[in-house]
């Protein structure tokens, strides 16, 4: 069972709310974007359907997972040194 203490360490810095704002838009773009996939792919508009969910593929990697693009950059400069 997991306890809920209403007692806890303000966190000052203000790293936890960037985070949640980087999140919280984020989210909002990816809908967005998803919408307008979906009202590309329900037109039969097959080519801006796929530009839409790949932007979306690629706002949603650097919101949800901010370090992978680091890591691919460095392996692929790896390669080349």
């Amino acid at each position: 069972m997991h306890r809920v203490s209403l007692f806890f360490v303000a966190d000052t810095t203000g790293a936890a709310f960037s985070d949640w704002v980087r999140v919280f838009v984020g989210n909002i773009v990816t809908a967005l974007i998803a919408v307008g996939a979906l009202r590309h792919l329900l037109a039969r508009e097959a080519i801006r359907f796929f530009e839409f969910a790949a932007i979306a593929i690629l706002v949603g990697v650097f919101v949800w997972v901010p370090t992978a693009p680091k890591h691919l950059a460095e392996t692929i400069g790896g390669f080349f040194s």
